[in-house]
């Protein structure tokens, strides 16, 4: 039931894609990709047997130009290749994921969706009333890509966190140093502001972290280091987004800045804190060049296990 099919959006032009016309149009993606070019793969699986069930994600990354085997090629980054998982009902609610290695698994692959419906018999052993039979429906594969400014048009925030998470070092704050979800329960009728406010304790501790982090490594490091390093959160001015942007920065609204005090306009870094999970993961991306070795060095085993001792695992 249901022959393999997806539709396919490239700059624009719709496409539907099955069996007959696949490595056609893989030949005419190829075509329309480059590097650095905004894509969004949406994989769906669902099982409507005992429970109705649906799974449907959306892969958001850059691309790197090629294809293989159905499989995307992702962009790296200056240290990293990034993607973002993205649910489609929430798109402000996304998992990023960076890997120095470009093994995606299926991540970037393209499968034709098909869908199935298999007949079940239920023989009723214990019921008086005897078997009956009844039909499950099973499908799994990609509904939708999408490839040029259309994927930027619709999650442009999203875009700029792969952006930033590619180019950025990652820290994972040991769990000694995490707030407890109990730390405060001020909305204990209310899940949804409740995990509002963890979000912001969570963010707030891996902003202190690399704060602290990253101003013993600059006095260390900077010669004209002034007093020490302040983290502000970017949405404390509604300029400060567009402003930075435009000078080439992929922030958000939820990002810090990590200022050397005395210099109000000079920014080490901008740290973003993971929203999602709460497991203490952040990304620290340089301003300019004379800051990577700093914040290399602050992000450094021995350095972190001079500030956060409890919980560094040994290599």
């Amino acid at each position: 039931m249901g022959a393999p099919s997806l539709d396919m959006r490239l700059h624009g032009k719709r496409y539907h894609v099955d069996e007959k016309n696949f490595d056609a149009s893989l030949k005419r993606l190829q075509s329309a990709i480059k590097p650095g070019t905004p894509v969004l793969i949406r994989n769906l699986e669902y099982n409507h047997a005992v429970s109705f069930s649906n799974n449907v994600q959306d892969i958001v990354f850059l691309s790197g130009g090629s294809i293989k085997d159905a499989v995307l090629k992702v962009k790296q980054g200056k240290r990293a290749y990034g993607r973002a998982h993205v649910s489609p009902e929430d798109p402000a609610s996304y998992n990023l994921v960076a890997t120095p290695h470009p093994l995606w698994g299926d991540s970037a692959r393209i499968h034709l969706f098909h869908s199935s419906q298999e007949k079940q018999y239920n023989e009723g052993t214990f019921s008086p009333a005897g078997g009956y039979a009844y039909y499950t429906q099973r499908g799994s594969g990609t509904q939708l890509v999408v490839v040029g400014d259309e994927v930027q048009r619709m999650m442009p925030d999203v875009l700029h966190a792969v952006r930033f998470v590619s180019d950025a070092v990652y820290f994972k704050l040991p769990s000694d140093y995490l707030p407890s979800s109990n730390d405060i329960t001020a909305f204990k009728e209310d899940k949804g502001q409740q995990r509002m406010l963890d979000a912001q304790i969570h963010q707030l501790a891996c902003a202190k972290a690399a704060r602290q982090l990253v101003g013993k490594a600059a006095s260390e490091l900077l010669q004209d280091y002034p007093d020490g390093v302040y983290a502000q959160r970017l949405d404390s001015s509604p300029d400060n987004i567009p402003r930075l942007r435009a000078e080439g920065f992929p922030v958000d609204s939820q990002d810090f800045a990590l200022i050397e005090l005395g210099h109000p306009r000079r920014i080490l870094a901008f740290v973003k804190a993971d929203h999602v999970t709460f497991r203490g993961e952040m990304y620290v991306l340089p301003t300019r060049p004379e800051c990577r070795k700093v914040i290399e060095h602050a992000f450094s085993s021995k350095m972190v296990e001079t500030i956060y001792p409890h919980g560094i695992r040994q290599s």
